[in-house]
């Protein structure tokens, strides 16, 4: 694993260690600690209830973004957390995807635990990854999505 991103994974843990709420880690980062080689995320996504993410950035001392809403998702907080020498967190609470003209929010069927070094993170389960990269439905997104069709075995797709 690069170590930029165990470097980022390890703050993000210490920075989640206290808090009783579950979260995950979706995208790019999400693959690579489901065993899916060759990606190299931009960041660390991190998704999670919006009234702890807002405790995070307070302890990460970091000022809250306004709301970021983009044409297919939206989310507040919406901010991203420096990660000196390490792949930097951003921190996405109460996300939403827009689908049939409507704003849903994201709820995980799953939640995998993954130890990196003295990281404790969480991802959802690799199918589940597959389903959010879908209905995200960017071209990025979709390549994802194919990817994990590629680890996945054919009996299960």
């Amino acid at each position: 694993m690069d170590c930029r991103l165990e470097k980022g994974l390890e703050r993000l843990s210490a920075l989640m260690a206290d808090e009783p709420e579950p979260w995950w880690i979706i995208g790019s980062a999400a693959l690579i600690l489901s065993g899916i080689a060759g990606i190299v995320p931009d960041d660390i996504d991190v998704v999670g209830d919006r009234a702890m993410l807002r405790r995070v950035l307070a302890k990460a001392r970091v000022k809250e973004s306004e709301p970021k809403t983009h044409l297919q998702f939206r989310s507040s907080p919406y901010t991203r957390i420096k990660v000196d020498g390490g792949t930097d967190i951003e921190v996405q609470g109460d996300l939403e995807l827009r689908e049939n003209g409507a704003w849903v929010r994201l709820v995980f069927a799953s939640r995998v635990a993954v130890t990196i070094g003295s990281a404790r993170v969480f991802v959802p389960g690799i199918e589940e990854q597959r389903q959010i990269f879908r209905r995200f439905g960017r071209a990025k997104d979709l390549a994802k999505a194919a990817i994990v069709d590629r680890h996945i075995k054919p009996s299960a797709v």
